[in-house]
């Protein structure tokens, strides 16, 4: 059973709040209990994993301030969508100007996050003719399984054809980035907000895959 909606901001909240309310509470109670040079250490180490924690919390409400009302309500709309779809189908705009993939994606930390990948029609059919293989950039919006964001990038795939016009669709690996590099990105995205794309965006999209999905229920 898919789920329409991440946990609510409450129990998020709750959950990364608790740990430093506890230890913070942890080490005054030491303190009180066992004023001794051992019942401040332990003080200390209470208290430190309070400044740890204290981060998480401001992680947790920095990634938090993009998830406005507004955004939860595409988010919402967009699952609901997806929730009607199968796995990897294909829908098409009345005017062929769009393919729209929508599909399921299994991420390294085995969490299930769902994905709607836009190409231009045209650019799709003009592709890999005549024994070339071509490249083509298309849009990636995806649903932040943690939270009610929806996000967007840019990737890109190769197309080439057969003899009898079939296409043939090939992803593009993006370049291998280590740990390091992957946290410093993951840092810029959160203080930019550079894949969070703006509201007239998704509801332009919402309208396409509505308009798709017309067109394939009278077919």
């Amino acid at each position: 059973m898919r789920r329409s909606s991440p946990r609510p901001r409450w129990l998020r909240r709750t959950l990364v709040c608790t740990p430093p309310a506890l230890s913070a509470a942890g080490a005054a109670a030491v303190v009180l209990a066992q004023p001794t040079w051992i019942g401040f250490g332990i003080a200390v180490l209470c208290l430190l994993a309070v400044a740890v924690e204290a981060e998480l919390v401001r992680e947790e409400l920095r990634a938090d301030r993009h998830a406005t009302p507004s955004m939860a309500q595409r988010y919402r709309l967009l699952a609901r969508l997806l929730d009607a779809a199968d796995d990897r189908e294909v829908r098409v705009d009345p005017a062929h100007r769009y393919s729209i993939l929508l599909q399921e994606e299994r991420l390294a930390d085995g969490s299930l996050q769902r994905s709607l990948l836009r190409f231009d029609q045209d650019e799709l059919e003009r592709a890999g003719h005549d024994g070339v293989s071509t490249p083509l950039v298309f849009d990636h919006f995806s649903l932040d399984p943690a939270r009610p964001l929806v996000r967007h990038r840019f990737g890109a795939v190769t197309v080439t054809r057969d003899a009898e016009g079939r296409a043939r669709v090939i992803g593009i690996p993006e370049p291998h980035r280590d740990r390091q590099a992957m946290a410093e990105i993951a840092r810029l995205l959160a203080s930019t907000a550079a894949d969070i794309p703006p509201l007239e965006d998704l509801d332009v999209l919402i309208a396409q895959i509505r308009s798709a999905s017309a067109l394939a229920s009278d077919g």
